[in-house]
């Protein structure tokens, strides 16, 4: 079984900064995805490795799940494809290449990239992903070369609503 979670970066500056690239998370931001790490570790979710865009709001975000999920340094991956891809078959690359010794991994990154990344894994995701929400997607594959369109089962999308995770 390979399992894929889609995290959307958290709420970030939308003013003051250099450029998108640097844009940073808010304090709301780093406190949702604070929340939401604790929130996945409390239900038992276990990650093997972070594949991360390399814009700081987004690897703040990994930075945080590093953290809560106790992973070391050498379980996080920078791939700036989560940035500046817009075709998400570009991605599908990427999972295709993941070391077969992980059988679980999180993707942190942009939109509308990672939401059409969601539908093309499943078939059937139609949401446009909010910030800091997770999509979790399941594979009875054992190599991640194996894993094709629209054979991903979507276990859950949880995203904050009224300041609460909840499942949509």
């Amino acid at each position: 079984m390979k399992k894929i979670f889609l995290l959307r970066h958290g709420e970030a500056q939308e003013d003051d900064y250099e450029s998108d690239y640097t844009r940073r998370l808010t304090e709301r931001g780093k406190l949702r995805s604070s929340i939401m790490a604790d929130h996945l570790l409390g239900n038992k979710e276990k990650i093997d490795i972070i594949i991360t865009s390399g814009a700081a709001r987004a690897k703040s975000t990994a930075e945080i799940f590093t953290s809560t999920f106790k992973l070391g340094i050498e379980s996080v991956v920078i791939n700036d494809d989560l940035y500046t891809a817009h075709e998400p078959w570009i991605l599908m690359d990427m999972l295709w290449n993941c070391n077969n010794s992980n059988s679980s991994l999180m993707v942190v990154g942009h939109n509308p990239v990672l939401s059409e990344l969601a539908f093309i894994l499943t078939g059937g995701f139609r949401n446009s992903m909010a910030k800091g929400s997770i999509v979790k997607i399941e594979f009875n594959v054992n190599r991640w070369e194996d894993i094709e369109s629209s054979k991903g089962a979507l276990t859950f999308y949880k995203l904050f609503s009224s300041g609460e995770i909840v499942e949509a």
